[in-house]
């Protein structure tokens, strides 16, 4: 029993994270023995917007999670659509609900509660009413506000295989959205650097800041694509 345990939360932790995380690697799947992982293949944008019942442009109001070991264990996430490029137009407000910590989950990060919540581009199926489920093995790709304004979709996308046509828009912008930047007062040099490198992020002191993405207009219009 204590190899099994010493075997399972590890897993368990792993899975949980990659699930939580902002712009998170290939997800984990964990089978229900607890005992074996498989890395799924990260999917292919167009199949994200086919599959979806809902994809928007959506601000993240508040989340009322229940928690277990530190991380998200059931709840729902309030949220706003600014764009909405497939499903219901006339929604103010929606719901995305979810409960589990293994397999694949759909957890908002939180930002606190004197920040203007962070924007994504989300990828949902509808239950009922205004509650919807994130779709799997991805929900939601996240949206940063440019200094002029403009949504943009942040780069680097480790965990969906984005179109060439798109990748070729990329661009480099001033993000002013508090989900563009991170806390690196507490990395190594050598982490630090490297996500600077790997990542195009700009070192502003206790903080790195995304640089790079791709117009939301752009995004708008592979969607709309016949």
């Amino acid at each position: 029993m204590n190899n099994l345990l010493k075997t399972f939360l590890p897993v368990l932790f792993l899975s949980t994270f990659n699930c939580y995380a902002l712009e998170p690697l290939k997800t984990a799947v964990v089978e229900e023995s607890g005992a074996a992982t498989e890395l799924s293949p990260a999917p292919l944008f167009k199949e994200l917007i086919h599959n979806a019942e809902m994809v928007a442009v959506a601000q993240l109001n508040h989340t009322r999670y229940e928690y277990l070991r530190g991380f998200p264990n059931k709840g729902v996430a309030w949220m706003r659509p600014l764009m909405t490029y497939k499903g219901n137009r006339e929604l103010e407000q929606f719901t995305v609900y979810d409960e589990g910590i293994k397999g694949e989950r759909c957890y908002f990060p939180d930002t606190d509660l004197w920040q203007e919540g962070n924007r994504f581009l989300v990828f949902l199926k509808h239950e009922e009413f205004i509650r919807y489920r994130g779709l799997t093995p991805v929900c939601y790709l996240p949206v940063s506000v440019s200094s002029d304004n403009q949504y943009v979709l942040r780069l680097p996308i480790d965990n969906v295989q984005m179109p060439a046509e798109l990748l070729a828009l990329a661009q480099n912008y001033h993000f002013t959205d508090s989900g563009s930047r991170i806390d690196s007062s507490e990395l190594f040099s050598e982490e630090k650097a490297r996500m600077i490198r790997e990542r195009k992020m700009k070192d502003e002191g206790e903080s790195l800041v995304y640089t790079r993405g791709i117009p939301i207009s752009a995004v708008r219009a592979y969607i709309k694509k016949p």
